[in-house]
This record gives structure tokens, C-alpha cells and sequence, in this order.
């Protein structure tokens, strides 16, 4: 009998080895629903189907076997992957010496969907900033259920006031009701009209008002309506205008993205930088696409993470015009998120320090560079020794500096006067450039003095380049506006033996090398 009964039903029914969780049984209901064929369903166990942890269905279906319970809500997972809602209504059965679970599935999928729905259309429809309500038309009109904008746009002290006060009530000109009703009963779908309303406080304003009627089972004829507020609409639409044209009008650089990068607005100023035009669309258009590729690194490494992390991040960036000339701005990137915490948008504000930056390499120009040779004065020399000597610390590379001096420099001053002797000392530099390699650095210490750092050099290496130079400067007179001017140097050498040797005591072993070289006869280079 049970078999027959449990077999032919249409219900989706198992049964089930409650100490094991094996299926010992299923119907062809079962087969169809879940999707495996008969054999593959029957070699399952219970929590391949249920998405509950082991333990917990061991102690669902012990619950069941005492009959504690026979009545629950799971999710099972079918063939093709898919998870669905069901109830289950289990209930033990025993087949001689043996106990089993017979469990009738309903699947309950469709009817949570519409229930979940529901809940989120009645939180939507609370949390709106219009009033929405429902109100019946004959003599002063009830209100049948509002929300909680309508009770606050009414300044009744809670819903409950709202509903046992008349809709004529709100009316602040008895006249305005009559006038409404009339063009409703009109109306073939919805009317909208202007009401000069009076809040159950007193306050009187205008608000919309928009209804349509509807009639209930009875016949009674009611209204669904909507009232917002004109005075707070007209006041938010103005905030949003002027603020819209505080955007516009300024000269910062305004966009605002998707989180995968999809930019969705743009301002006046942006729109210039990047060549888009007022009227153009910007579907399709990545963030990215702004960016030098130094600052898309920044941006997605540094920027965005940070963002996302505390809301908001300061930094440097640089975007490409439309003739791909970069443009360093100074931005704030923000990251904004919903409710639920979930990232919905970045929008960042970015500002041209072109300028700033122009001023700031001609305060360094001066603060660091010789006016006369462009290379490092001493100041700049000096700092560019220190990093250089830092590194090599760091790196345990070798390093050198050479001191130049020119020979007899004086007498040339003399005789030709200061101008050609800065001409000379203007034309000196392509020599000492002459066997410069990426991270060399070169000063002009004072009067006919340099400096050569070099980093990575050996004194074998350090000692050669210094001979090159010299060789080079020796072999080629510099000419001047008074002709040619044959000149000599003499190079003092010194390396960075000792780690714990600071920059001032290396410059000065170079001076003493320097010192021999004069004192050899000059022309020539000399090393400690």
C-alpha cells in the first residue's frame, strides 16, 4: 500500500536512511524535479542535495525521526546546479527492524521570489520621498494607508493620526477639494493637480498631487495618490542647478565613473582637456584612456585601492591632452557606496599644477643649477653626492668623485677679461659630458672648480674617464669671441672605500688629489 501510494503520487517524495542520509527510495516526481535519472538519484546522499553542512542535516533529520519536528525550510541543489526553495514535511516510517524518513518536497522557489519582491516594493514604496497613499472619496474622505513620507509631509504625530483624520482636513481651501474631485471624476487615468494644502500643524504650502481611481470589490470607488512637496522639490532643483553650474563654470577637471572605469560624467573642463566635445556621448569611454601609463599605475595600484579603503585618496596623477601633451594634476579621488556598503561609483576632482609645477622647476632651476653652465651648483652637488653615496651604501657598488680645476684660469681672466672666461667655463661643459653616463652628476663648485660624481665607478674606471677628459680638453682649444683659447685641467680622484666615510671628507681627499696635480706640474690627474 505504501509503496503504491508512494510511487504514484505526484508530490516530490524521498526516503531516506536517517542515520546515513542515503536515499534509499525516490519517486518519479523526484526523478523529473531534480534531474538525474533514477540509478544517479538513488546513489545520492541527502546532503548532495541539501546545501546544509552535514552536521546540520544529521540534526535536522534526528529531529525529524523523534518527531520533534516534521516541518522545514531548505534549499537543495538539482542536477544542473540550479538551488531552489523548498519546504519539506518529514515524517519516520517503520519498515520491520528498520526506521525510515519519508520526505514530501514542495518547491517554494516562485512564491519566496514574489514574497522577497514584495517586501523590497513595500520598503521602496515606505522609504520614498513622496507621499503615497490611498484614500476613499465619499463625504470627507479617509485615508486607507499612506507611508512614512506622507505622514511626515502632513506633520500628523504618527500614521495612526493620519488615518483617523478626513482627506478634507488638508484641504486649506474647502473650494480646492470640490474643484479636485470633479476634474478626477473626468480623468480617465491619472490627473495631477497643484493643492494649497494646511498640515495638521498648521503650516499651509503647495504640493502636487497626483491620483488615480480605483474601486474596490465592493463597488466603493478610492484613490491611489501621490503628493510631494513643491516648495522642497523647487528648492532641491535649484540646489542642484546652481551646484551643476559651480561644476561647469570651474576650471577643475570634474568626472564621475563607473567602478570598472566606464566614465559617466564629465565637465566643461574635462571635456576640453580630453578633446570631447560638449554634445559628445561618453558611452564606451574608459578612465584609463586619460592617463599616462606611470599614472594608470599609480590610479589602479595606489589610488583606487586607498579609495576604497578609506573613502577617499589625495595624490599626483597626469592625464594626456588631446595633442598628448601630459597634464600633472593634483586629485581627489572618491569612492562612493550604497547602502549596503557596495561600491556604486568613484568621481574625482583633479586640478591643473602645470603652472605649479613650471614655477617649482624654475625655484629648483635656481635653488640647485649654476646660472651660467646649467649644471649643479655646489648646493645641488652636495645633495646629489649624498643620495649617490646612500645608494652605494645600500647597494655596496663602488663609487668616485673627480675634481676639476682649470689651469692658469687667472691669467686668462686677466688678459681677456671675465666674459670670455665665462664663455670658456660655459664651453668647458660638453668636455666634461664628454664620457657622462646615465647617474653621473656634475656641479660647478665655485669659480673654475667642478665636480664629478660618479657612481658605479671603480678608481680604475674613475681615474681613466678623468684622463679622457683631460686628454680631450687638451687636444682642442675653445673658441671665444678673442679666437681660440688653448686650455689644460689637472683632476683630482678619490673613491668610496670606506662605508662610514661621509660626503664632506671624500670631496676633500678629491681636493688633495687635486692639490697633487697642481703641484705635478697640472695637466694631469692625480688620486687618493
Amino acid at each position: 500500500m505504501f509503496q503504491q501510494m508512494f510511487h504514484h503520487s505526484v508530490a516530490i517524495m524521498l526516503l531516506i536512511d536517517p542515520n546515513t542520509g542515503r536515499l534509499c527510495d525516490v519517486n518519479a516526481s523526484a526523478v523529473d524535479y531534480y534531474g538525474y535519472d533514477r540509478d544517479s538519484l538513488l546513489s545520492c546522499n541527502i546532503s548532495d542535495i541539501n546545501i546544509l553542512p552535514k552536521a546540520d542535516i544529521q540534526r535536522e533529520m534526528e529531529a525529524a525521526l523523534k518527531e520533534k519536528r516534521n516541518f522545514f525550510r531548505f534549499q537543495h541543489r538539482l542536477a544542473d546546479g540550479r538551488v531552489r526553495d523548498v519546504e519539506v514535511y518529514s515524517s519516520p516510517v517503520n519498515f520491520g527492524n528498520e526506521t525510515r524518513l519519508v520526505s514530501i518536497i514542495h518547491d517554494v522557489t516562485a512564491r519566496n521570489d514574489h514574497e522577497r519582491e514584495l517586501e523590497i516594493l513595500m520598503d521602496v514604496v515606505e522609504n520614498l520621498p513622496v507621499g503615497i497613499y490611498r484614500s476613499s472619496v465619499n463625504g470627507k474622505g479617509r485615508f486607507l494607508s499612506v507611508n512614512n513620507e506622507m505622514v511626515r509631509l502632513s506633520e500628523a504625530d504618527s500614521v495612526e493620526h493620519l488615518l483617523a483624520t478626513p482627506v478634507s482636513a488638508l484641504y486649506a481651501e474647502t473650494a480646492d477639494r470640490k474643484i479636485f474631485l470633479e476634474r478626477l471624476e473626468r480623468a480617465d487615468d491619472w490627473y495631477t493637480q497643484t493643492v494649497k494644502v494646511r498640515t495638521l500643524k498648521g503650516r499651509v504650502g503647495h504640493f502636487r498631487i497626483s491620483v488615480r481611481k480605483r474601486y474596490l470589490e465592493s463597488g466603493e470607488l478610492f484613490v491611489d495618490g501621490v503628493m510631494e512637496d513643491l516648495n522642497r522639490v523647487r528648492a532641491a532643483e535649484q540646489d542642484r542647478q546652481q551646484l551643476f553650474e559651480i561644476i561647469e563654470a570651474t576650471p577643475a577637471i570634474i568626472g564621475i565613473s563607473d567602478p570598472d572605469g566606464r566614465l559617466r560624467f564629465l565637465n566643461t573642463a574635462g571635456r576640453r582637456v580630453l578633446g570631447i566635445g560638449p554634445e559628445d556621448s561618453l558611452e564606451g569611454f574608459m578612465t584609463r584612456q586619460a592617463h599616462t601609463e606611470e599614472s594608470l599605475k599609480t590610479l589602479t595600484e595606489t589610488a583606487m585601492p586607498a579609495a576604497k579603503a578609506q573613502g577617499q585618496w589625495s595624490g599626483e596623477l597626469c592625464y594626456r591632452d588631446t595633442k598628448g601633451k601630459e597634464l600633472p594634476v593634483q586629485t581627489t579621488l572618491l569612492a562612493h557606496r550604497n547602502e549596503e556598503g557596495e561600491l556604486i561609483r568613484f568621481s574625482a576632482i583633479s586640478l591643473d599644477v602645470r603652472v605649479q609645477k613650471e614655477k617649482q622647476a624654475v625655484l629648483e632651476q635656481m635653488a640647485y643649477r649654476d646660472s651660467l653652465t646649467a649644471v649643479l651648483n655646489r648646493r645641488g652637488f652636495q645633495r646629489a653626492l649624498k643620495a649617490a653615496l646612500d645608494e652605494a651604501r645600500n647597494s655596496q657598488d663602488p663609487l668616485a668623485v673627480l675634481m676639476i680645476d682649470l689651469d692658469h684660469f687667472k691669467p686668462i681672466n686677466d688678459r681677456y677679461g671675465h666674459p670670455v672666461g665665462d664663455e670658456i667655463l660655459r664651453k668647458l661643459m660638453p668636455f666634461l659630458r664628454s664620457r657622462r653616463r646615465r647617474g653621473d652628476h656634475i656641479g660647478r663648485l665655485g669659480g673654475e672648480e667642478f665636480g664629478i660624481v660618479l657612481p658605479g665607478s671603480s678608481q680604475a674606471d674613475a681615474i681613466q674617464i678623468a684622463e679622457d677628459i683631460r686628454e680631450r680638453v687638451a687636444a682642442a682649444p675653445i673658441t671665444t669671441s678673442a679666437g681660440d683659447i688653448a686650455i689644460t685641467i689637472s683632476v683630482g680622484v678619490a673613491t668610496f672605500d670606506d662605508r662610514r666615510e661621509a660626503g664632506k671628507s671624500l670631496i676633500r681627499r678629491a681636493d688633495e688629489a687635486l692639490y697633487d696635480a697642481k703641484e705635478a706640474g697640472r695637466n694631469c690627474v692625480r688620486w687618493r
